[in-house]
């Protein structure tokens, strides 16, 4: 064990699992924060570490809530092996079934072709809005690059503008359904993109952002699966600008090649990643349940609002 590091032990009277948790609750969190000192570097010391008090019981009852909060650390860890291995068997998926590799039976004897993107997309960048003009609430939302993450659009607190309202001029800047964008600059160019939400309407493109729609024989969610893909990434990688804020172009976009098979193909590949997506969904929103859950029980049994027959 090295400098800077705290290693703590449970005395007899003490279960070691039971003072695992008082260590990771948010309440000993919050003593820390409280306690830190130091202003480039801040630390706590030993002392204060020793300092915290907490509701100790007898040693059974101390075992059953370790137990019980256990139950729950276990049942957040399966989820996140879960999302991981979902995860895993899509990337194997879209490697297969993106390229041709892979067919269903009903489609082996079609011919396997590839074609830019260019002649199958409808491709707009953005308006550089003015940002004095910008509002804090009220208004259109406007989705700039720092609203796009990887697979999904986000609109927390500190990312959100709006602009007044949407004249003639700007019009065709308003976003619809099912939309795919993509941020053109910044370190994660290329992985950062999303498709349009009936939650996200109204809401106008911003510079340096990119809308693709989809025309001649191009399905707009196989699309999106390809614009997800692994190869697009590596595509981006290689046509980047290496300046300070790499970017990529119109024309890099539109350069990309896909395998495209008919409409009917595309529409069975991306419903079949659509759905790891989904699964995907379902375990994050259990996960995040799972720690919401665990996050209370802590508080009632730790504190003793709760106690635990044994």
């Amino acid at each position: 064990m090295v400098q800077r590091v705290a290693r703590i032990r449970a005395k007899p009277d003490c279960d070691a699992d039971y003072i695992y948790h008082i260590v990771g609750s948010y309440l000993f969190s919050q003593y820390l924060l409280s306690e830190l000192t130091g202003t480039s570097v801040p630390h706590i010391s030993a002392k204060q570490i020793n300092g915290y008090t907490f509701r100790l019981p007898p040693l059974p009852e101390q075992r059953a809530i370790a137990d019980i909060l256990s139950t729950w650390d276990e049942a957040i860890a399966l989820t996140e092996q879960l999302i991981v291995a979902v995860g895993h068997l899509k990337k194997g998926l879209m490697q297969q079934l993106l390229t041709g590799q892979t067919r269903f039976p009903e489609f082996d004897r079609e011919p396997i072709e590839f074609d830019r993107l260019e002649d199958h997309i409808d491709l707009l960048a953005g308006f550089a809005f003015e940002s004095s003009q910008f509002l804090d609430e009220a208004g259109i939302r406007l989705l700039r690059g720092t609203n796009i993450t990887s697979g999904s659009t986000r609109w927390d607190e500190g990312r959100t503008q709006y602009w007044p309202k949407v004249s003639e001029d700007f019009s065709k800047y308003l976003l619809e359904l099912h939309d795919v964008v993509i941020g053109m600059d910044g370190s994660l160019v290329g992985r950062n993109f999303a498709m349009i939400r009936e939650s996200d309407l109204p809401v106008l493109l911003v510079q340096r952002v990119a809308r693709l729609r989809s025309k001649n024989g191009l399905s707009q969610l196989y699309l999106f699966q390809n614009i997800g893909n692994s190869f697009f990434t590596r595509y981006v990688d290689s046509r980047k600008t290496v300046t300070a804020i790499p970017h990529i172009s119109a024309n890099d976009i539109k350069n990309f090649e896909i395998f495209l098979p008919s409409l009917v193909e595309q529409e069975r590949i991306a419903n079949l990643l659509a759905s790891c997506d989904e699964v995907v969904q379902i375990l994050t929103c259990k996960h995040d349940a799972l720690r919401e859950q665990k996050k209370g029980l802590m508080q009632q049994l730790l504190t003793g609002q709760i106690r635990v027959g044994v």
